[in-house]
């Protein structure tokens, strides 16, 4: 698993693409909020479905909420705040999905209790390579890390990237003008 946070400010929202399957744990208001009796909501927005509120938090009230909700990997996913204060939303990549199938080691299991006597002895021996192997094999798991998620654009940087696009565009329409 690999940690995710983000903080988002009244009126801000986020987008991102999930690289891995992001599980919400938390949403949580700042200790030093800035409205102690407004109410601020959380809206989310999952491949360009209309935003949905996802938990309303108050100071002095309900602080923190407790989540439970996976985004499947690669979905878009848009965070946004309405209200008077900033809100926390914590949880992680589940990566589990990306390391492989352990269901061989279900197999091998099943295979130890088979042989007994002399021939289990062997299979004891057996037994200790394969654990070693394991061991080796869970290092290399915990080596796995998920890529961050792209950069969360607010609506403000947005529309400042659509200004700038624009201004770039009129500069190149006044340049070829001034050729003709």
């Amino acid at each position: 698993m690999s940690f995710f946070g983000i903080e988002l400010q009244p009126g801000q929202s986020g987008a991102m693409e999930c690289p891995a399957d992001l599980r919400l744990t938390l949403a949580s208001l700042p200790h030093d909020v800035k409205d102690t009796k407004g109410r601020t909501t959380v809206y989310v927005a999952v491949d360009d479905a209309e935003p949905l509120p996802l938990c309303t938090l108050r100071a002095g009230v309900v602080d923190q909420q407790a989540l439970d909700i996976v985004v499947d990997a690669g979905s878009n996913v848009e965070f946004s705040v309405k209200g008077p204060n900033n809100v926390a939303l914590l949880g992680n990549f589940d990566v589990s999905g990306m390391e492989g199938d352990d269901s061989d080691d279900e197999e091998d299991e099943g295979e130890d209790s088979e042989g007994e006597g002399e021939e289990g002895a062997d299979d004891d021996e057996d037994d200790e390579d394969m654990d070693d192997e394991e061991e080796e094999d869970d290092e290399d798991d915990e080596e796995e890390e998920v890529p961050p998620p792209k950069k969360v654009d607010t609506k403000k940087e947005q529309a400042k990237k659509v200004e700038q696009a624009k201004k770039a565009e009129q500069q190149q329409q006044q340049q070829q003008q001034k050729l003709r």
